[in-house]
């Protein structure tokens, strides 16, 4: 073997025997020792500033994907960039990650009992515990300088984006199902219970309510989006669509075929929601009206994001089985763009500017695709 093969041989060994040791070497105790908490309150922060040895960022591969448009034109390739995390030990290092959501380049998700919000090189920027809620069915939704999640006992929490908790907010006993989203200057927050689903705003500001309505639809709370002047709210059956400054009802209509997942346009006037069938609808939102049906080429996840434009086409991102990330049209509904990955896919997923980022089953981590 000459020299230069030899080399380069023996350099591609040394890298993969570092990477095995990075993955495989264990953090010392210290590290997971870092938290403060605050024993009135019960909540427990992580460090605010980034600290690379707590939160590592194990792999950055990027990758061009060959998957261009269905519709004839031109081939269009999209990379694929992989970020894992080390998590701590002590909370489950192989949690998988949970309500993941992207905002202004970093990723905001639940693993364990923590919630993270990392830095796009991987870095930990901040992290809370919120003392015995939990965090399974959180989400997390955004205005220009705030971050607001839900927890399990019916709370809702304001941060800073540096990662101060501004106020909380208790809804009462613990809710089975607690929905939020953000409207103008409130933060919707829609409940289920026993006796129907209550929909009350929040002022961003601090937590004070701004009205309240109430809905006779026992348990049957799906899903809520907002916009700055309407809110749309899902039932299992049925939906409404809201004045997101007063609360009044616009319009609500029955779905036979009932809804699994949906997305709403005010712009558009457009309601699009996976049905029990599975197959995707499109309903003019004011009047009930069906624009168009189409059902799936291959089984999907309840997922759908909202209502994107990419290359200058109205639509939504799905995610089917064959770890496929599927764009449909929301005019005609047909499939636009199919991106194959080679990770099974979680049912968890979230636009970024240009950028799909999903999660993954099988270790905390990220795929983003551009």
């Amino acid at each position: 073997m000459s020299r230069w093969p030899r080399l380069v041989f023996v350099g591609y060994a040394i890298s993969v025997l570092v990477g095995v040791a990075w993955n495989l070497w264990p953090f010392p105790s210290s590290l997971f020792e870092q938290w403060r908490s605050d024993p009135a309150d019960g909540f427990e922060f992580g460090p605010i500033q980034s600290n690379d040895n707590l939160l590592r960022k194990v792999a950055v591969l990027a990758k061009a994907s060959s998957n261009g448009p269905l519709a004839p034109g031109p081939s269009q390739k999209r990379a694929q960039t992989e970020i894992s995390f080390k998590i701590p030990r002590a909370e489950g290092a192989r949690f998988p990650v949970r309500s993941l959501a992207v905002d202004d380049g970093t990723f905001y998700f639940a693993s364990g009992d923590w919630f993270y919000a990392v830095a796009s090189d991987g870095s930990l920027r901040w992290s809370f515990r919120p003392g015995a809620a939990s965090l399974a069915s959180i989400q997390v939704v955004f205005s220009k300088e705030l971050v607001f999640t839900s927890s399990d006992n019916g709370s809702i929490y304001c941060f800073s984006k540096t990662g101060k908790l501004e106020w909380v907010h208790r809804l009462g006993s613990s809710k089975s199902n607690l929905q939020i989203a953000y409207a103008g200057s409130n933060i919707i927050a829609a409940t289920a219970s026993r006796n129907g689903t209550q929909l009350q705003a929040l002022s961003a500001t601090d937590g004070h309510r701004q009205w309240i309505s109430d809905f006779a639809l026992p348990s049957s709370l799906i899903g809520l989006t907002a916009s700055d002047t309407k809110i749309a709210i899902y039932f299992s059956n049925s939906y409404s669509v809201i004045d997101a400054v007063s609360g009044e009802s616009l319009s609500a209509h029955d779905l036979v075929d009932g809804i699994s997942s949906a997305a709403f346009s005010a712009e558009l006037d457009l309601l699009v929601a996976k049905s029990h069938d599975g197959k995707y609808r499109a309903i003019k939102a004011s009047t009930g009206q069906l624009m168009w049906t189409r059902a799936p080429s291959k089984a999907t996840t309840d997922w759908i994001s909202e209502i994107v434009r990419r290359d200058k086409v109205a639509g939504f991102w799905a995610l089917a089985e064959g770890n496929r990330a599927v764009f449909r049209d929301v005019r005609n509904g047909n499939e636009t763009e199919v991106i194959h990955t080679k990770y099974e896919l979680e049912n968890y997923a979230a636009l970024d500017m240009d950028s799909l980022v999903i999660a993954r089953v099988d270790r905390p981590g990220l795929l983003r695709i551009r």
